[in-house]
């Protein structure tokens, strides 16, 4: 290591956060240009909560409700809200965090298509929603094995959408000219 090379290091290592600047500013999520949030990115997030609440509700909202219940136990039950009595606010919240890390993730693989999109988000949502479940299903007794293999195959046909939709907002617009 040479002298110089020895300051530079000493200098980053006193002060963390300037290293840190620096790589988050090297490889940001959030844009493709320095110092600008990609404006696709925030279109293709906000289609996608939209989509994400809409289909969220339809799905386990209208259409499996009855068979998301029967899976709870006692104890999931006795605290479970109930649709007359949800906090919608969370959902919202919830929804637009999930496109948010949908968009970035995906712009930074460089998806621009649904069918990409589609077969991102699938793997992505069956990982995550599985990861989160067996950790929960070790843990405590809130669900069955039923459950729990729904929740992730119905989840992962969501996310999988919600990529579609994300991965087609992204590719909308120009396209690159040809060489």
């Amino acid at each position: 290591m040479y002298p110089g090379q020895l300051r530079v290091c000493i200098k980053r290592l006193s002060n963390p956060l300037l290293s840190v600047e620096r790589m988050i500013a090297s490889n940001n999520l959030f844009n493709s240009k320095p110092n600008t949030m990609n404006s696709k990115v925030l279109l293709a997030t906000l289609a996608g909560a939209v989509f994400y609440f809409l289909f969220g509700w339809l799905v386990f909202g209208i259409l499996l409700m009855d068979s998301m219940e029967s899976g709870m136990s006692e104890t999931m039950k006795s605290i479970y809200r109930g649709s007359d009595n949800y906090e919608y606010l969370g959902f919202v919240v919830s929804n637009v965090c999930s496109a948010l890390l949908m968009a970035l993730v995906l712009n930074k693989f460089g998806v621009r298509s649904f069918g990409k999109g589609f077969l991102n988000g699938l793997w992505i949502g069956l990982l995550m929603i599985w990861s989160y479940d067996f950790g929960m299903y070790a843990q405590f007794t809130l669900y069955d094995m039923n459950m729990i293999l729904m929740d992730g195959v119905m989840g992962a046909i969501m996310t999988g959408l919600l990529g579609g939709v994300v991965g087609m907002v992204l590719g909308m617009g120009k396209k690159p000219a040809a060489a």
